[in-house]
């Protein structure tokens, strides 16, 4: 095993680069699904997805950041009289945060095989994916709806057929 050539230094750039953007994209729409939340009902600063992109301070703030993203979409379904999402993405954020430090440390474990790191890398992809997804769904519900002085909820959404 020797130094990269200048071809697999590039894939890699481009890899990393990719990556990169991927991570930014769904950090972007955890700050964008928690700006929807009002002051009031949020326990965590939106601003504070970005924290998720520090390497190693994630391991351990992932499992302060989702619980508290849940609570703060929870406590906004709530004040607008919205029907329940679940647990509003908290085991799923848990799940994530799990997987995540279990990768991390598969990683860095000289030991283990290189294939039980792998599953859990991937199975740490696929619940990336369905948190991207779902935090939408919840950010979209969000943005759909209003509440005015007097509390109440209005859905601002319009079809086709509205004028």
């Amino acid at each position: 095993m020797g130094l990269l050539n200048g071809a697999e230094v590039g894939i890699l750039f481009i890899g990393v680069l990719i990556g990169l953007a991927i991570v930014i994209m769904y950090l972007l729409n955890l700050q964008n699904a928690l700006k929807e939340v009002s002051d009031e009902n949020r326990d965590v600063p939106a601003v504070n997805a970005w924290l998720l992109l520090i390497p190693f301070f994630t391991i351990v703030y992932a499992f302060i950041f989702y619980p508290k993203m849940s609570s703060s979409f929870k406590k906004e379904f709530e004040a607008r009289g919205l029907p329940a999402e679940g647990d509003y993405l908290k085991n799923l954020g848990i799940a994530y945060a799990v997987l995540g430090a279990i990768s991390a440390l598969l990683n860095y474990s000289v030991s283990l095989s290189l294939q039980i790191s792998g599953l859990f890398s991937l199975a740490s992809i696929i619940v990336f994916i369905v948190l991207w997804v779902k935090a939408a769904k919840i950010k979209n519900i969000l943005k759909s709806t209003t509440r005015n002085e007097s509390g109440e909820v209005s859905n601002n959404s319009k079809d086709l057929l509205d004028n």
